[in-house]
């Protein structure tokens, strides 16, 4: 199995030469091919000798039609975790270093990187309602490309609709440290209605609400009503203890 498996990503790598698609090995040359053609980086990481599922995915994607096409679009960083390596010593550590500082747990994952390098979406493989997954990372790298428009445009005008619609499609792509950079800057604004309510039940469940900020929020939120509203939904989500939680009492004092 494993003379088989190598004979394919031989094959592999010369088909992507052959082809002059973007694909590398080498995190250096990704970076520098995705900054000099304007490309995003789709790191993919596979265990081609011990992972059934990474192996599945190099027989169904990554040696197949779709990722030669990603490879159009896309500059694929592949980093292979085999054990039994026969790569370059430098190249298994910059290898072990990306997978410490992308935090690779589970093989075989695609993770899509702006072209900052900041991380778009990762996605496990395969999919089970997704079949041209390589369509798929474009339909994610094209939605975020949208979200930074309207991103921008929400900073300038500070719409409230639209605001709500950016980070919605943030959660939607999976992206969520920009989800959480439109929670912040709209906690910070006071925009965003729906985004304060539940900045203050957090505030709640950690017991700061009596903090400064905790009580200039519940000042400018004004609805005591929406306030218990939200705090009960939690309440019902939350595991139950014996013992009243912050949560319920701040309900039932705010109903008072």
């Amino acid at each position: 199995m494993r003379n088989k498996m190598k004979a394919a990503l031989f094959f592999l790598m010369m088909l992507f030469v052959s082809l002059e698609a973007y694909i590398t090995e080498d995190e250096a040359t990704a970076r520098r091919l995705s900054k000099e053609h304007q490309l995003p980086i789709t790191l993919v990481a596979t265990g081609s000798d011990w992972s059934d599922a990474s192996q599945r995915c190099i027989r169904e994607f990554l040696l197949k039609e779709q990722c030669q096409n990603l490879s159009k679009s896309s500059v694929i960083l592949w980093l292979d975790f085999p054990e039994l390596s026969t790569k370059p010593f430098k190249q298994v550590a910059d290898h072990y270093a990306l997978q410490e500082t992308f935090q690779l747990e589970f093989f075989p994952v695609f993770i899509l990187l702006d072209l900052e390098g900041n991380e778009v979406t990762r996605l496990s493989y395969p999919i089970s309602t997704v079949g041209d997954f390589a369509a798929y990372i474009k339909e994610k790298w094209y939605g975020y490309c949208d979200l930074k428009e309207k991103w921008a445009a929400v900073k300038e005008s500070k719409e409230e609709a639209l605001l709500l619609t950016c980070l919605e499609k943030a959660e939607e792509i999976g992206c969520m440290t920009f989800a959480d950079e439109i929670k912040n800057w709209a906690i910070s604004e006071r925009i965003g209605k729906p985004i304060l309510v539940d900045h203050y039940v957090e505030l709640v469940q950690r017991g700061l609400e009596k903090t400064d900020a905790g009580i200039a929020l519940k000042q400018f939120l004004g609805s005591q009503e929406e306030i218990a509203h939200r705090i009960h939904l939690v309440n019902e989500i939350a595991t139950t203890s014996p013992e009243e939680s912050p949560l319920e009492f701040h309900t039932k004092s705010a109903m008072e």
